[in-house]
C-alpha cells in the first residue's frame, strides 16, 4: 500500500484533469497505469531483495509494459485528438522504460516516443492546454522532466529545459528540494529519478539565474 499523502496527491492531479477533459475509457486506463506504476516504483524503493519480491515485481513490469504498449499503439491508430492522453501514456512508456526497468534513455526504441511527447505537449490543442490548472501543471511539470531526460537531442532537451523554467516560476519552485517534491507528486522512483533530476535542475537553474 502507498503512503496516503503521496496517493491523494497523485488522485488529486488527475481528479483536477477529469473536470477538464474528456475522461474517456483510454484517459481512465492510463490513469489506472499511473496506479499500477506508482505501485511498482513503491514496492522497488520499500521492497526486501527476496527472490519472491523480484518475482512479484518482475511480472508487474512486464504487465504494465504490454497495458502502455497496447494502449499507445490503440492511440496511434486514432489520428488526430486525444493529445493528452497520448503524451501522458507516451511519457509513462519511457519512465517504465528508463526509470523503472533502467535502459538507456538513448536507446533507439525511444527515439520515436521522445519525438511523440515532445510533439504532443508543443501541441495547441485545448487537452495540453487544460493542464495550466493547479492540479494540473505538477502533471505539465513531470511530462516535462521524462523528456528532457532525452539527453542525446540536445534541441529536444533544450525546449523541454525550457518549458521546466517557466513551470517552476509559475509553480513557485525556487529550490531542487521543492522541484523534486513536486515530481514525486505524480511518479516518482529514487534512481535513476535523482540523478536525471539533479542534472535536469542544474540547467534549470541556470535559466532561472537567467531570468
Amino acid at each position: 500500500m502507498l503512503p496516503r499523502n503521496h496517493r491523494l496527491s497523485l488522485v488529486s492531479g488527475f481528479e483536477g484533469l477529469a473536470q477538464t477533459t474528456e475522461l474517456d475509457q483510454r484517459h481512465a486506463m492510463v490513469w489506472d497505469i499511473f496506479e499500477h506504476m506508482d505501485a511498482i516504483c513503491f514496492a522497488i524503493m520499500n521492497s526486501s531483495t527476496t527472490s519472491i519480491d523480484r518475482r512479484a515485481i518482475s511480472n508487474s513490469v512486464y504487465h504494465a509494459e504490454y497495458r502502455l504498449s497496447k494502449l499507445n499503439n490503440e492511440l496511434a491508430a486514432t489520428g488526430n485528438g486525444q493529445n493528452l492522453t497520448k503524451a501522458l501514456a507516451a511519457a509513462a512508456q519511457l519512465f517504465l522504460h528508463i526509470f523503472i526497468r533502467s535502459l538507456p534513455a538513448s536507446a533507439p526504441r525511444h527515439l520515436r516516443l521522445f519525438d511523440k511527447l515532445r510533439l504532443l505537449l508543443e501541441s495547441d490543442e485545448h487537452e495540453i492546454g487544460s493542464l495550466y490548472t493547479r492540479s494540473g501543471l505538477p502533471i505539465l511539470l513531470w511530462m516535462h522532466f521524462v523528456g528532457a531526460t532525452d539527453e542525446g537531442d540536445s534541441l529536444s532537451r533544450g525546449l523541454h529545459v525550457s518549458k521546466l523554467e517557466q513551470l517552476c516560476l509559475e509553480m513557485g519552485i525556487d529550490s531542487y528540494t521543492i522541484f523534486e517534491r513536486a515530481l514525486k507528486d505524480v511518479l516518482w522512483i529514487n534512481e535513476p529519478g535523482i540523478t536525471y533530476a539533479g542534472r535536469a535542475w542544474e540547467d534549470i537553474w541556470v535559466g532561472l539565474e537567467l531570468r
